[in-house]
Formats: structure tokens, C-alpha cells, sequence
């Protein structure tokens, strides 16, 4: 999630600034850029079998059992380690947070991806090709179409350890239960946690989210419970809801206003808004 400093600056940001245009179809540059990125995009096919249950019982804030959610990825750059979450789509695609990853844009080679590991020091590591940013990325808000995909140097090979995630092809409804997990921290001021967590909550009204102005949008949905959120380093990591037997991306875990504060859910970009996208940047 991103750091209370960085929220707090865009909220300023904000307040400041004149209301968004409304919302039509993409510029040029956006529709080149989409072109191109459709063009030269590996064929890669998502899997037909994602999001296999491993397991129906949830606890909410609790260590999760190892390779419980095979999709679950750390990114990590050489210098800092873990930094932010992402999920498998398919066997040659991560999908993150674009501003986890917007930098490494230019340098990708400068990070790298950890599968199928339990802590922030283990799992195979896989080197990065290409990071694909949404590009309607801080458009309209700070954190609008808070999105990528990343390309990896090789394929993955679906395991007990490695499998990908069932995308979400509908709206989620409010009230739904759904989790969400990352190595990030465990509390305001606390450490990152050294193995992957996972807490159940709640999918929220879009007017639960009225605190955040012009920082929300409805490409965003909220969730979250009493003293139960993401933090700091999940950023990028699944929100999931099951259904229809497998576990589906409903979201990826992007801002919020310090971690589970009263009246500040947690907010997460909606998987269902970006859908073609994401189709279209792993060659759909």
C-alpha cells in the first residue's frame, strides 16, 4: 500500500487542483501506446485452470499455510529486497500496482520476481523483461488505473507452489467477503512481515470511501473491517473473493490512509474496470 506520506501529499495535491475532466476515450499517445503493446506482446494464453481452491477455512491477520495461494508473488529489486506483491495470470505475466513499479518501466532488469516462496528471502527467483504501465495511470487522480503488467524472462511451470489467478469478469457486490495478503507490514510503525500473511474482509459501499475526495474514483473499490487492512509493502497483492469453486482477482491492493484507521478503508484498483486491458498487455 502506499506510504501515509505519499497519500497525504496527493490528497493535497487534490484538494488543490481543479475537478477531473470527465472521463472519455483514450488520447493518442494512449491509443498508440495500447497499439503497440497489443502488437508486440507475447501470445501467451491465460490458463483455462486458476484460482484452485487450497483450502475454505479463513483467518483473518494470521500467518498464511504455506503455498496456500500459489499466485502470490514478491517483487524485489537487487538494492532494497521485497517491496511490493503481485499475482500469476498466466505463465509469463505478473499483475501489480503500477506505482510499485513504474520506475522499473524504463530498467527492468533492476528487479526481479520471487514465486513460490513463503518468506521475503525465499522462493525461485525469475528476471523481468518488460513492465507494461496502464497507460491512463495518474490521470485523472494519483492513484487511477493503479495497474501493470510484468513480463517475465521465462515461463512458469503450474505447480503446488506456482499457479495463477482466476481474473475477475464482473463487478464484485458490496458486502462480499474477500482476502487479501502480503509480506508488508503488520501495523503502522510495525516491521514487514517476514512471511506471508493473510486477513479476510469486507468489499465496502463505493460511499465508504468518501473520506478520500478526488483520490477516489470508480475505478476503485474499497474493503476492509475493524483493525483489519493491507499496509505497507502488500502493495500490488491480490484481493480475492471465491466463487464458483476457484478464487478470483477482484482487486490489487493500492492506497489508503495508514493502516486499518477508522473511517480510512483500505482502497484497491477494480480488477473488472481493466479487464481488456490487462486481455490485451499478455497478448489476448
Amino acid at each position: 500500500m502506499a506510504s501515509l506520506p505519499a497519500v497525504l501529499f496527493a490528497l493535497l495535491l487534490a484538494a488543490a487542483a481543479p475537478p477531473p475532466a470527465a472521463a472519455g476515450a483514450p488520447g493518442p499517445a494512449a491509443r498508440l501506446l495500447w497499439l503497440f503493446d497489443r502488437a508486440h506482446a507475447p501470445r501467451i494464453p491465460l490458463p483455462s485452470s486458476c484460482g484452485r481452491p487450497v483450502g475454505s477455512r479463513i483467518v483473518g491477520g494470521m500467518e498464511a499455510a504455506e503455498h496456500r495461494w500459489p499466485w502470490a508473488v514478491s517483487l524485489r529489486s537487487y538494492l532494497k529486497g521485497h517491496f511490493c506483491g503481485g499475482s500469476v495470470i498466466s505463465a509469463r505475466h505478473v499483475l501489480t500496482a503500477a506505482h510499485c513499479v513504474s520506475l522499473f518501466s524504463v530498467l527492468p532488469f533492476l528487479m526481479y520476481v520471487a514465486v513460490g516462496g513463503h518468506g521475503t528471502r525465499d522462493g525461485v527467483r525469475i528476471g523481468v523483461s518488460r513492465v507494461a504501465v496502464h497507460p491512463d495511470y495518474g490521470k485523472t487522480a494519483p492513484y487511477e488505473a493503479d495497474l501493470a503488467v510484468i513480463s517475465l524472462d521465462s515461463e512458469l511451470v503450474f505447480d503446488r507452489s506456482v499457479a495463477p489467478v482466476c481474473l475477475a469478469a464482473r463487478a464484485t457486490p458490496a458486502l462480499a467477503r474477500a482476502v487479501v495478503v502480503g509480506w508488508g507490514s503488520t501495523g503502522e510503525s510495525r516491521p514487514a512481515a517476514r512471511s506471508l500473511r493473510e486477513v479476510a474482509l469486507t468489499i465496502l459501499p463505493d460511499v465508504s470511501c468518501w473520506r478520500y475526495g478526488r483520490l477516489w474514483t470508480p475505478t476503485m473499490l474499497c474493503g476492509g473491517d475493524r483493525g483489519k487492512d493491507a499496509c505497507q509493502g502488500d502493495s500490488g497483492g491480490p484481493l480475492m473473493v471465491q466463487t464458483e469453486g476457484a478464487w478470483r482477482l477482484v482487486g490489487v491492493v493500492s492506497f489508503g490512509a495508514g493502516c486499518a484507521r477508522p473511517g480510512y478503508p483500505g482502497v484497491y484498483t477494480r480488477i473488472h474496470s481493466y479487464r481488456r486491458w490487462i486481455l490485451a498487455a499478455v497478448g489476448q
